[in-house]
């Protein structure tokens, strides 16, 4: 009888460590949650990590893809040629799109993320046929814009601003005009194919701003279109890239 009751008194305490374990790791585990600080940070964990993507992503047969992987720099679109100066630490929305133009297969990739309590995930995607023209659509324009010489010197503004981190200034700010003489080739299609990050309505208005976000290598420029006549115009140029 002395030894059944030691026994069963032993299998209670050995129960009652391994739920306090239990609970503790559990406790552990929570404090350990993580979130996204933002999306910017988010994306570039989605692009370059394998299992960090396919733990992210609700598309059913989705296979790991880093579309950035040709790029030393982001692109990001913007409505407004005022952007926030902490955009880049904060979400000001809940939803953030990748667009992909690959002008070779002719094809828009459209990738919807969306933010769920405080971490972003990767939704939906969305192919369609890339057919540009001389319409007023955005990415039609900047197609033009980027693979005809004319059409680009038509679709700027002269003498153009162009303000840029001058060295012989302590990279203070100096600006320049540029007359037509002077311009050199915009190309948003690098390598046949255009990415871009943006909000769902970038093009809804008259104003578009570009950042280029170079990936450790100092890149940092502004590229402000206007639309004036119903024509997409380049006005500005910003650099200050070090």
């Amino acid at each position: 009888m002395r030894t059944i009751f030691i026994l069963v008194f032993s299998i209670l305490i050995s129960s009652c460590n391994s739920n306090q374990k239990k609970s503790l790791l559990l406790e552990s585990s929570d404090s350990l949650i993580v979130y996204d600080k933002s999306f910017y940070d988010f994306i570039y964990d989605f692009m370059t990590d394998k299992d960090f993507q396919l733990s992210r992503t609700k598309i059913n047969n989705w296979e790991y893809n880093n579309f950035s992987s040709e790029y030393d720099y982001t692109l990001h679109f913007f409505k407004s040629f005022k952007i926030p100066e902490d955009e880049f630490e904060k979400d000001f929305t809940n939803t953030k799109y990748l667009t992909i133009i690959d002008i070779i297969k002719a094809k828009t990739t459209v990738l919807l993320f969306r933010k769920v309590d405080n971490n972003w995930t990767l939704n939906k995607k969305s192919d369609m046929d890339f057919k540009p023209d001389r319409s007023v659509d955005f990415t039609s324009f900047l197609y033009n814009f980027s693979t005809d010489t004319t059409y680009l010197k038509e679709h700027i503004k002269f003498p153009l601003k162009y303000k840029f981190a001058d060295p012989d200034k302590d990279f203070a700010d100096s600006t320049i005009f540029i007359n037509e003489s002077n311009v050199t080739k915009y190309n948003f299609f690098d390598k046949g194919k255009l990415l871009f990050y943006h909000d769902s309505d970038f093009d809804k208005g008259n104003k578009i701003l570009i950042k280029l976000n170079g990936i450790d290598n100092g890149l940092n420029s502004y590229y402000y279109f206007e639309k004036i006549n119903n024509q997409w115009f380049l006005i500005e140029e910003n650099d200050y890239s070090t």
